[in-house]
């Protein structure tokens, strides 16, 4: 099924979003930037401080609003709407025998969870861990830190117009150069290989619908990995992988995409509780065909593999290749660098290079970004390789402290 093209944002494609995007819009209004940059200013200095706060108020709050019943707890069912991200960490507490609750109020379900320890009860919305020097989601704050410490990363800076933007790129790192909004993720309103000036003016443009702010780096070549970090220890990494079939020599692309989405293990965009989803069949996808010289009626020949959209993302129906046994030891040992720079007890580290299984220090690579609350569960369900268990970790992080 073809996504209403005019009802939903193409630069958010395949998510359904409106095109007005009217509360991102509001962050470029005046006085509401003015108001925030104290804001960052204090977030970025003193985000640790503000973390265990914040938690201590929610904590006391969650437990007054159990004590007068306003707030209460059931047993997790299979038929909850939970993330898989939260839900692999769930399913491995409920097999150690540890107690898990979701929370309620006034009868309807939350989504804040609760597991039970020997001598205490946590609290969380996602994942559970949530220790931090900084706020390393930020992309241009991440990189501030990775460039400061010697550790490679696409050379870039962040903006707020095209003129600045323009007279960086052809003095300091050339085309071509992905171009971004300065916080957000899934790659909404990301240009990626963008080799001229009219491309970066119409990239900037579509970061801009987003954002005022927006980040210009040097293009990278390259496989996209995801490495998770727990507790200062390398956990797990896996490459991700553009949403592609392959040839038989009889299916045609449209025949192969249907026959790739009905895996068990694909689930639709809507269906949070896959890992995986389904291909996503939009214009873009006819687009990029076409780019190709192929359409959904072409017969690939046996074997050949046929990508099916320039962005790598799950949404997209991206496909997840465990590598972490491949992983070389000092990629390793730097990636567990950057989660002590950062003072993360969970990281999940975005990383493009050509080959993982190589030093970082004899190729051309670069950590692109950093996730606070990664999707751990793309380690415990990959399209192909050994499921990692990225949760049992977390939850042998969490154990620790609590002995």
């Amino acid at each position: 099924m073809y996504k209403n093209e005019g009802k939903y944002c193409s630069h958010c494609d395949p998510y359904e979003e409106s095109p007005r995007h009217f509360l991102e819009k509001m962050g470029n209004v005046g006085i509401v930037r003015l108001v925030s940059r104290p804001v960052h200013f204090i977030e970025s200095r003193y985000i640790s401080i503000i973390d265990k706060l914040s938690n201590h108020i929610e904590h006391s709050l969650l437990h007054m609003l159990l004590m007068i019943r306003i707030m209460g707890q059931r047993k997790i069912v299979e038929t909850d709407k939970i993330s898989n991200r939260t839900m692999v960490l769930l399913h491995e507490a409920k097999n150690r025998g540890l107690d898990v609750s979701v929370l309620t109020f006034f009868g309807l379900t939350s989504s804040i969870f609760s597991i039970t320890f020997s001598n205490r009860k946590i609290y969380f919305k996602i994942l559970p861990c949530n220790k931090r020097l900084f706020n390393f989601d930020d992309k241009y704050e991440f990189k501030k830190v990775l460039s400061k410490n010697g550790i490679p990363n696409p050379s870039g800076k962040s903006f707020v117009n095209y003129d600045q933007a323009v007279d960086y790129v052809i003095e300091k790192i050339n085309f071509p150069v992905v171009v971004k909004p300065l916080s957000g993720s899934l790659s909404k309103h990301t240009t990626v290989g963008v080799a001229s000036r009219e491309e970066l003016r119409r990239a900037v443009a579509i970061s801009q619908i987003l954002k005022k702010d927006f980040v210009v780096e040097r293009f990278i070549s390259g496989d996209i990995y995801r490495i998770t970090v727990v507790g200062g220890k390398f956990v797990a990494s896996c490459m991700r992988e553009a949403p592609n079939i392959i040839g038989d020599g009889k299916h045609d692309i449209a025949e192969l995409i249907e026959l790739k989405n009905a895996d068990a293990k694909r689930g639709d965009i809507d269906q949070n509780s896959f890992t995986l989803h389904k291909i996503a069949l939009t214009k873009s996808t006819l687009a990029f065909l076409d780019e190709q010289g192929i359409s959904l009626n072409t017969v690939p020949l046996s074997n050949r593999k046929i990508y099916l959209n320039k962005k790598i993302t799950l949404a997209t129906g991206a496909d997840i290749h465990d590598v972490t046994h491949i992983t070389h030891v000092d990629n390793v040992e730097m990636f567990e660098r950057i989660a002590h720079l950062c003072g993360a007890d969970l990281i999940g580290i975005d990383f493009i290079c050509p080959d993982i299984s190589q030093s970082w220090k004899h190729q051309v690579c670069g950590v692109i970004e950093a996730n606070s609350l990664p999707y751990i569960d793309m380690h415990h369900v990959p399209s192909t390789g050994v499921s990692r268990n990225v949760s049992g970790a977390i939850l042998d992080l969490l154990q620790n402290r609590d002995g």
